[in-house]
């Protein structure tokens, strides 16, 4: 009868090893799958932050491309008030001077304006 009891004693210490046993598994697994989890969302925060400079650096240039058209719009303008005075002859008159150094200051003013207004819009679009 001792032999029994003390059978069933060893069967049953058994039987609770396996289940701690087993309960530490499944806790590794759980801590183990948390590690990949974490790496995983890491690696996507990563990717998320280097589309966003790419996004940001396209943007930038597109704004760098849309001020040098703005300036050669402007070159272009200011050339081709220059040509009209000169194709007017080759004298010029005080009055028709005023007139061109006017025009002259006027699309300066609206380049300068297009450049501060360009410049706002890339400052307040981050």
């Amino acid at each position: 009868m001792l032999g029994r009891a003390h059978q069933e004693v060893i069967e049953q210490k058994g039987r609770q090893t396996d289940v701690l046993r087993r309960k530490q598994r499944e806790f590794r697994v759980g801590i183990i799958q948390q590690i990949h989890e974490k790496q995983e969302e890491r690696i996507q925060e990563r990717r998320a932050k280097y589309q966003e400079g790419v996004k940001l650096e396209e943007q930038a240039k597109m704004r760098r491309q849309r001020l040098e058209e703005a300036k050669i719009r402007k070159l272009n303008e200011l050339r081709s008030v220059l040509r009209a005075h000169a194709i007017q002859g080759d004298v010029i008159k005080p009055s028709s001077s005023i007139m061109f150094i006017a025009e002259v200051q006027n699309i300066a003013q609206r380049s300068v304006a297009i450049r501060v207004t360009l410049w706002w819009q890339a400052i307040f679009t981050y």
